[in-house]
């Protein structure tokens, strides 16, 4: 599912509107949520780990489409690996995270943290704890 960040900026009303009915049918099927992007305006979007990779750009093939000058095609990616989300900078000119410029790096993501591309355009990604399940207990099934 494809978001495209600019018209959100023009007509929020029309789009909590989309979002409204788009956020039901996307948690059809037990879903649990991993992550949340936050705009500046307050519009959020929740992500699934079936919605990972999500990556970030100016591409509109990108899980969030950012259409300007000063963000690159592919700017940035969240991914997760050995239970962890981090968000690695795929641009030329960096991503960055909290204050901090990363180039071509990944950095874990830590609860809720700020990113921002060529200090114009930003938002907030919050991940969420994922319990993974627990092992079945097979003593139970090995007694005799």
């Amino acid at each position: 599912m494809r978001r495209c960040i600019a018209n959100l900026y023009r007509t929020p009303q029309f789009i909590f509107g989309q979002m409204g009915s788009a956020t039901q049918t996307h948690w059809q099927g037990a879903r649990t949520a991993i992550a949340r992007i936050t705009l500046q305006n307050r519009i959020s979007f929740t992500f699934c780990e079936a919605d990972l990779p999500i990556t970030v750009g100016r591409d509109s093939s990108c899980t969030v489409h950012l259409p300007y000058a000063h963000v690159s095609r592919h700017h940035c990616e969240i991914t997760r690996s050995d239970g962890q989300l981090s968000v690695g900078d795929t641009s030329t000119n960096g991503t960055e995270i909290e204050g901090m410029l990363i180039r071509g790096g990944e950095v874990p993501l830590r609860d809720t943290m700020t990113l921002s591309f060529a200090g114009q355009t930003s938002f907030k990604l919050t991940a969420f704890a994922v319990a993974t399940p627990a092992p079945p207990n097979r003593d139970r099934f090995d007694r005799r």
